[in-house]
């Protein structure tokens, strides 16, 4: 009898102490949770602290009221366009180093437009239309013009006007010289550096799938995404300076014009893939810094002979998308 009041007492033992570990496991998940609760909200007020901090930084150097919004707008701009223009994108940006000189290329999902622009005013160039659908397939594009720093990395010399400026765009090249600068690339990353086609720019430019519809390439008012005759004192700015666009390419509008592939050619008004290169004439696109808003609409184009070069035409690259690779979500397996 004494053995079963033994087994009888131990049991009970053990099943009190298995409720003194669960009532203990309880009480130390309650003061986890605390803990992280706790942690949330400091980390709430150290973001607002900095958000604050922020603000505080650009009054004090910008006194002026008129400096500080603009320097806000292009802040929160870049912000919100960029996290809009990419959150779905499959394929990200992809970042290249040559020598101590990084930039970036983004890539754009193709798509069907209408390149151009109806003539409907005197304002409008009767070479601008009429509008007409054309398809591009995917692509990456360079996220600024071509700058000085890029250029003399890459071909050892800065023909530039305007030199000694390495974040401004590179000017005073005609396409061939841009044809041996796109060749010298391509040497050093193994990869297909090429000039955009007029197609593939005013596509980008209007921002591809993400546009808003802005006569300019990141808006309407044309001074807070273009340096152009109003604001530039006639000479190009350091690229990254004013908005970008909805896919967050910069300086598509104003600075430098840029070079295409395309052979000048008037419209004609059936459907049709991008034009083909060719020709002795290029088109180039986006106006400069001393053009204004007739010259500056996205669907705006102009043309030069291909040995021309000025200080008011650069270069903005595009590059093929490798083979295997795609903006479309995989296709699932069976």
């Amino acid at each position: 009898m004494k053995r079963p009041q033994t087994l009888i007492v131990y049991v009970f033992a053990h099943f009190g102490r298995w409720e003194q570990i669960v009532c203990c496991s309880h009480i130390f998940l309650c003061f986890l949770l605390l803990y992280l609760a706790l942690l949330c909200y400091l980390l709430l007020i150290i973001r607002q602290i900095v958000f604050f901090a922020l603000i505080l930084h650009i009054h004090l150097k910008y006194k002026n009221k008129q400096e500080m919004k603009k320097s806000l707008f292009c802040a929160l701009a870049a912000l919100i366009t960029v996290t809009a223009a990419h959150g779905q994108d499959m394929i990200p940006n992809e970042s290249f180093l040559i020598g101590s000189v990084k930039f970036t290329m983004v890539p754009v999902e193709g798509g069907t437009f209408m390149l151009g622009h109806d003539t409907k005013t005197d304002d409008d160039f009767s070479t601008d239309g009429p509008a007409h659908e054309v398809t591009v397939g995917n692509y990456y594009i360079g996220e600024t013009p071509v700058t000085q720093a890029l250029w003399t990395e890459v071909m050892g010399t800065n023909p530039s006007k305007f030199a000694g400026q390495d974040m401004n765009p590179v000017e005073h090249v005609n396409v061939m010289n841009c044809r041996q600068f796109i060749a010298k690339l391509n040497e050093l990353t193994g990869r297909n550096f090429r000039f955009l086609t007029e197609a593939e720019w005013e596509y980008a430019a209007r921002s591809g799938k993400y546009s808003h519809g802005y006569t300019y390439a990141g808006g309407n008012d044309l001074e807070k995404v273009a340096w152009v005759h109003y604001n530039s004192n006639e000479h190009t700015h350091p690229v990254k300076q004013k908005a970008p666009n909805e896919l967050g390419l910069y300086d598509m509008t104003g600075n430098v014009w840029e070079w295409t592939s395309s052979g000048y050619a008037r419209y004609g008004k059936e459907p049709r893939l991008q034009p083909t290169d060719g020709g002795y004439r290029f088109v180039y696109r986006g106006g400069a810094y001393y053009t204004n808003e007739r010259f500056s609409p996205v669907y705006h184009r102009s043309h030069g002979q291909i040995s021309d070069a000025t200080s008011y035409i650069g270069l903005r690259l595009a590059m093929d998308f490798p083979v295997t690779e795609s903006l479309e979500p995989p296709e699932p397996q069976e």
